[in-house]
């Protein structure tokens, strides 16, 4: 007796590609309004009529929507959904997750069906703009620093080098051990 397996690796199946996220970019600029926009392929074999689109920012439900349209086998669809407004608080890293799914297919490779963007906002400060520090904090200055690494970061120090100022921001770039060293404000 004897046993036969006999392997199809070129059967084809319906999957629904997940192509990119055109907005939001990495970094928005004096705007806290966020317009999600996106790329999906049907590199299936059957026609499209509807696909479930699941936003999720920064781990919570935003919106969950339904597309009803045709997209056919090989096609893109650019699809927006719901603007959002993202708060001062929230400003510092977002991550937005975007779901496709469509409802009749059962997919082999449901992992091509999403993808995360993240991203920050940084407010516009009119010009000229002078920060003096004399405050003694960065928190009051509205800088927020992200040093995860606990290493060398922005620190605020007396050095009387400017005119009405005696304190002023530095990093101590000198002592970075580590080439990949990387801290924001």
């Amino acid at each position: 007796m004897s046993i036969t397996y006999c392997y199809k690796p070129n059967i084809s199946t319906n999957d629904l590609i997940f192509t990119k996220i055109h907005e939001p970019s990495p970094i928005i600029f004096c705007n806290n309004t966020v317009n999600p926009n996106f790329s999906v392929t049907n590199n299936g074999i059957e026609t499209i009529d509807s696909i479930i689109f699941t936003l999720i920012l920064n781990g919570e439900l935003l919106e969950t929507s339904t597309w009803y349209g045709n997209l056919n086998v090989g096609d893109t669809l650019n699809h927006s959904l719901t603007s959002f407004t993202i708060t001062e608080i929230d400003s510092i890293e977002n991550e937005l997750l975007i779901k496709a799914t469509v409802p009749h297919w059962d997919e082999i490779d449901v992992y091509n069906n999403s993808m995360v963007q993240r991203f920050s906002i940084h407010k516009q400060i009119e010009a000229p703009f002078i920060e003096t520090f004399e405050s003694n904090s960065f928190s009051t200055m509205h800088w927020k620093i992200i040093n995860r690494d606990g290493e060398a970061t922005w620190e605020l120090s007396e050095t009387n080098g400017l005119d009405n100022s005696y304190i002023s921001a530095k990093v101590g770039m000198f002592n970075y051990e580590d080439i990949y060293q990387k801290t924001t404000y």
